[in-house]
């Protein structure tokens, strides 16, 4: 597993791949860029503990950097992945980054109430099920 150091760095790299500032990632995430200095250093706070990016910090940097959440999360040590699989999601990542429109579409989705994805799943299995038929 990695450090926390670790996702700092790999922050750091991620951002400055785009030419950005802190201030600039700060303005594009809503993130603070004191956070994201502190993410960015390992700083630790006086209390204890490492400060840390969120869950929904990590969805936010991952979205905007263009990479897949998995990477962030396995930088930080919350999951293990290998090699092998890490490939298998970046090029899965990287086909469904480039058809925009499947990438809005999953964004609205992810919007949605239960109740409407509910019904988004349905008409999606119908309109499957009348295609298959023809």
């Amino acid at each position: 597993m990695e450090t926390q150091e670790t996702i700092g760095a790999l922050i750091r790299s991620l951002r400055e791949s785009k030419g950005w500032t802190q201030k600039r990632l700060a303005e594009e995430t809503g993130i603070s860029a004191t956070f994201i200095s502190n993410i960015e250093k390992g700083y630790v706070r006086k209390r204890g503990g490492v400060v840390k990016p969120s869950d929904g910090n990590i969805n936010i940097l991952a979205e905007v950097f263009g990479v897949p959440a998995v990477r962030l999360h396995a930088a930080m040590g919350r999951v293990e992945i290998d090699s092998d699989v890490h490939k298998q999601v970046e090029e899965q990542f990287r086909a469904l980054s480039e058809d925009n429109k499947t990438l809005k579409l999953l964004a609205t989705y992810e919007e949605l109430s239960d109740r409407d994805k509910v019904i988004v799943e349905e008409m999606v299995e119908r309109m499957s099920g009348a295609i298959s038929k023809h």
